[in-house]
């Protein structure tokens, strides 16, 4: 009997829990900060802008590792339990 079990690309690849927020303040962001304070955005209120949003989109990446890590464990005991169960006689 076949099973179907998720690929690897199914999973992210890396815990978010292990990555840190970037410095938004130093030049590797200087073009995302400009497209902010273009419109009358001043520099501080950009990079809270960007922290905020790499919040947000941080806490979703934890949100989607925590349910492929109960994807994985039920993948894992259902291997588990079919094979105490079959019969090698």
């Amino acid at each position: 009997m076949a099973t179907h079990r998720p690929q690897t690309q199914d999973f992210l690849e890396v815990d978010p829990s292990t990555q840190v927020m970037p410095d938004f303040s130093t030049p590797a962001f200087i073009r995302l900060r400009s497209n902010l304070t273009r419109d009358g955005v001043t520099e501080g209120d950009a990079i809270e802008q960007l922290q905020e949003g790499w919040r947000l989109w941080h806490e979703e990446l934890k949100v989607k590792w925590r349910e492929a890590l109960q994807v994985r464990l039920f993948f894992l005991s259902c291997e588990m339990a079919l094979s105490l169960s079959v019969d090698i006689s």
